[in-house]
């Protein structure tokens, strides 16, 4: 992976973040200060979130490394449009951002919290077995996680991310929507069918494709797996 070192997924998203906190009004998105410092970004539980709000998130949780877009598309009945990835970086913005490995629960009964964490926070923190057979690691002074949920993440998780992330909780932002979402939805085609792209043509060796594209409605449930289309080509 000589030369994509120097790529600090972090720091790109933290760039995008900035985006987005800017354009809260026009993405219906909501931004708060959480009781240690943290940056808490409501994508779609209290604020309605939508869409255009789900493609910036979508480009958060790739660390920056991607193209998101909605474009006009045939290919799935009923439904004229499609949210198309590409990325010359795969790998990193898949496997090392994108990917919701990094789970945090706290409490138990009916007030527990439980969410998936992804995006770029993960490659600081390094928690996951993935990571011992990926050699990227991000060095920032911030960092992002992107989380599914309807509620913003409690004190002790925000403390363990820093923690995990050797940074204090005020250098940390927690993007958070519920599962059924439209922002939340609009990262499941660059999830799922981002990840599989990845997963056969790349994570056997390791080896970054120059560029892989791939689409899928976004609409799609998050059970279903659509089909990745568009061409790939690997060194």
């Amino acid at each position: 992976m000589t030369g994509e070192q120097t790529i600090s997924v972090n720091a790109r998203a933290a760039a995008l973040v900035e985006r987005l906190k800017a354009d809260r009004a026009e993405l219906k998105v909501g931004v708060a200060r959480g009781s240690l410092g943290e940056t808490l970004i409501d994508a779609g539980s209290r604020q309605p979130g939508g869409i255009a709000a789900g493609l910036r998130l979508a480009a958060i949780c790739m660390g920056g490394l991607g193209t998101v877009e909605l474009v006009p598309d045939s290919a799935t009945p009923r439904w004229p449009w499609t949210i198309a990835v590409a990325s010359s970086h795969p790998v990193i913005a898949c496997l090392a951002s994108q990917y919701a490995g990094w789970n945090l629960a706290h409490g138990e009964g009916q007030d527990a919290f439980f969410a998936l964490g992804s995006g770029p926070a993960r490659s600081l923190a390094r928690t996951e077995p993935l990571f011992e057979k990926l050699a990227y690691k991000d060095d920032a002074a911030t960092a992002t996680l992107v989380m599914e949920s309807s509620r913003p993440p409690p004190a002790p998780v925000v403390a363990k991310v820093a923690r995990e992330c050797g940074l204090e909780p005020k250098a940390l932002t927690f993007i958070y929507a519920p599962t059924q979402s439209l922002g939340s939805r609009c990262t499941k085609p660059t999830r799922s069918d981002f990840r599989s792209s990845v997963s056969s043509r790349a994570w056997g060796r390791l080896r970054s494709p120059r560029r892989i594209r791939t689409s899928s409605p976004p609409w799609a449930a998050p059970t279903m797996r659509s089909s990745t289309r568009a061409a790939s080509t690997c060194s």
